[in-house]
C-alpha cells in the first residue's frame, strides 16, 4: 500500500514538475522564445490546424480554440451596446488622426470589455467576438462604383496612412506595453479597389510602378513600419499574372525582405489636430483642412463671474462625468520617493471625454462636409464671339468661381507648391493671335496676358470671383474653351466660328 501511495505521489509530483518545466509556459520568458518552443512540440496536423480562420484547440498543450475574424472598421461589428462610429470614409473627412486614434482607442477598451465579458459567462471565443481584427482597410477608393469604398480613408495616400497608422496604434496600444490590446490587420495587399463582384477572377496587368509604389503601397508599409502592425490579409485578385495571396514579390520580397514583416499574412478565404496637421496640410501642401472639436470651458457655475474649484469640480462632476480630474493617490517616486499624484488632466478641457468621442466625430465630419461644399466650382458663362473680318475672331470669355473658396490657396502661390491654373483654347486649323483680361468691361480696358500655344498659366481665381478673358483667335470651325485647375476643378464650353 505504502509503494503504491508513493508511487502515485511520485507520478504525480513529476506530473507538475513536467508541467512547470515547459518553456512555453513561462511568463518571464520573452513570446518569441516561448512561441518557437510551443512551435516545437506541435505535430504537423496541429500546425495546419492553427492556419485555419477558426484555430481548433489543442488541449495537451493548453492552447484553447481561437477564431481570427473579427471587424471593427467603426466600431465592433455584429454586437449590440456598442459605440457604433460614422464610417472611415466620414472619418477620413475629419483630417484629424488624433480624434481617429482616439476613437479606436476606445473601440479596442469596448472590444476587451466584450470580450471579457463572455469569457466570464463561460462562452467560447467565436466569429465577431475576439482579439483579432481585420481592420483598418487601407485601400486607396478612387471608384464609387467599387462598393467597399466607405470602409477606407478615401483616394489620399497620405491621408490614407496617417489614419490607417491611428487605427492600428488604437487597436494594438501602447508600443511599450507587455500584451497587445488587440491584433490590428492591414488590408487589402495589394491594388485592391474593386469592383466587388469581379474581386475573385481579376488580374491586374502592368500597374504603373509609380502608381504601385507611391499610391497603392505607402499605407501598408507605414502600418508594418511606423504602427507595428501584426497581420496583414492579402488581396483576392492577381497582380501581373500571380494570385496575392501567392505573390513571391508582394508577400517576400517587398513585404518581408524590404519593409521587416515579420507577422502574420491572412489569407483571407482560406497637439496634433490642435495645429500641426491642420498646418502642415495647408503650408506644406496648400490644402484647405478643417476640423472641428468639443471645447470644454470650466463654467462660472453662478453666474459671479468668477470661477472657484468649487465651481470646476462641479462642472467636472456634472458636465465630464469626472474625467477631467484624477483623484490624489499614493505613487513611489524612483526619485523623490513617497508623493501623491493626481489633479487636473492636461488639456481636459480641450481632450474630449470618451463618451463624447461619437459626437465628436459626427460633428467633424459635419463639419467638414458643410466646408466642403465651398471648395471652388467653376463654370464658364457669357460665350461672345464676334467676326473681326476674314478668319479672325473675338471671343469674350467669363469664367465664374460660385463658392467662397478660391481655385489656388495664398500659401499654394507664394511657395509654388503646385501647377498654376490653365485656360486654353483647342480647335483644328485655330490659332490663338492675343488674349487678355479685361479689367473694365466698360471702358474696355484689356490686360494683355502671355500665351503659349493657345494656352495661358493663371495665378487662380478667387472666391465668387468672375473672370472675363478676350481673345483673338485666328481659323474657323469648332472650338473648345477650356478651364483646369489642379484644385479648383475642370469646366469647359463648345462654340462655332462661323
Amino acid at each position: 500500500m505504502k509503494r503504491q501511495v508513493l508511487f502515485i505521489f511520485s507520478f504525480l509530483f513529476s506530473l507538475n514538475l513536467w508541467a512547470q518545466a515547459m518553456p512555453y509556459q513561462n511568463p518571464n520568458l520573452s513570446s518569441e522564445e516561448r512561441a518557437k518552443d510551443l512551435i516545437a512540440r506541435l505535430t504537423l496536423k496541429e500546425k495546419a490546424a492553427l492556419m485555419c480562420d477558426v484555430s481548433d484547440a489543442i488541449p495537451r498543450l493548453g492552447i484553447k480554440k481561437f477564431n481570427w475574424w473579427s471587424e471593427a472598421l467603426h466600431g465592433l461589428a455584429n454586437n449590440d451596446d456598442v459605440t457604433v462610429f460614422p464610417e472611415p470614409i466620414g472619418m477620413a473627412a475629419s483630417f484629424n488622426d488624433a480624434l481617429v486614434y482616439r476613437i479606436f482607442d476606445a473601440v479596442s477598451d469596448e472590444t476587451r470589455a466584450k470580450y471579457n465579458e463572455s469569457q466570464q459567462m463561460g462562452l467560447e471565443n467565436r466569429r465577431f467576438l475576439s482579439l483579432s481584427v481585420w481592420t483598418p482597410n487601407v485601400n486607396i477608393f478612387r471608384d464609387p462604383r467599387w462598393g467597399r469604398g466607405q470602409e477606407t480613408y478615401g483616394e489620399d495616400p497620405y491621408l490614407m496612412s496617417r489614419m490607417g497608422v491611428s487605427v492600428v496604434k488604437g487597436l494594438q496600444g501602447p508600443d511599450d506595453a507587455k500584451y497587445r490590446k488587440l491584433l490590428a490587420c492591414a488590408k487589402h495587399y495589394a491594388v485592391h479597389s474593386g469592383p466587388e463582384w469581379r474581386r475573385h477572377e481579376i488580374n491586374l496587368n502592368d500597374v504603373d510602378p509609380r502608381d504601385l509604389w507611391e499610391t497603392y503601397l505607402p499605407a501598408f508599409k507605414e502600418l508594418v513600419q511606423q504602427a507595428d502592425v501584426r497581420q496583414v490579409m492579402c488581396a483576392y485578385q492577381r497582380l501581373d499574372d500571380e494570385p496575392c495571396c501567392g505573390n513571391t514579390r508582394l508577400l517576400q520580397r517587398i513585404l518581408r525582405d524590404e519593409w521587416g514583416y515579420k507577422y502574420l499574412v491572412v489569407y483571407k478565404d482560406l497637439y496634433l489636430v490642435y495645429g500641426s496637421l491642420l498646418d502642415w496640410c495647408y503650408c506644406s501642401l496648400g490644402i484647405f483642412a478643417f476640423t472641428n472639436e468639443l471645447y470644454q470651458t470650466q463654467q462660472d457655475m453662478d453666474g459671479d463671474g468668477k470661477i472657484t474649484d468649487e465651481e470646476r469640480m462641479k462642472w467636472n462632476d456634472l458636465v465630464l462625468m469626472g474625467q477631467g480630474f484624477s483623484d490624489w493617490s499614493p505613487f513611489k517616486h524612483p526619485l523623490y520617493g513617497d508623493i501623491e499624484i493626481g489633479g487636473w488632466r492636461k488639456m481636459s478641457s480641450r481632450v474630449t471625454p470618451s463618451f463624447q468621442l461619437e459626437e465628436l466625430c459626427h460633428r467633424n465630419n459635419s463639419f467638414v462636409l458643410f466646408n466642403a461644399d465651398n471648395l471652388p466650382l467653376l463654370s464658364i458663362e457669357d460665350v461672345k464671339v464676334k467676326k473681326l473680318g476674314g478668319s479672325l475672331y473675338q471671343v469674350n470669355v467669363r469664367v465664374y468661381n460660385s463658392k467662397i473658396m478660391p481655385t489656388i490657396s495664398f500659401q499654394a502661390l507664394s511657395k509654388k507648391i503646385h501647377r498654376l491654373d490653365l485656360i486654353k483654347v483647342e480647335g483644328k486649323g485655330v490659332e490663338v493671335v492675343s488674349v487678355g483680361e479685361v479689367k473694365d468691361e466698360h471702358r474696355h480696358q484689356v490686360e494683355l496676358l502671355k500665351h503659349i500655344k493657345n494656352r495661358i498659366w493663371l495665378k487662380g481665381i478667387n472666391g465668387f470671383q468672375k473672370k472675363d478673358f478676350e481673345w483673338i483667335i485666328k481659323g474657323k470651325g469648332k472650338i473648345a474653351i477650356i478651364y483646369d485647375s489642379l484644385k479648383g476643378g475642370y469646366c469647359q464650353k463648345e462654340v462655332i466660328l462661323k
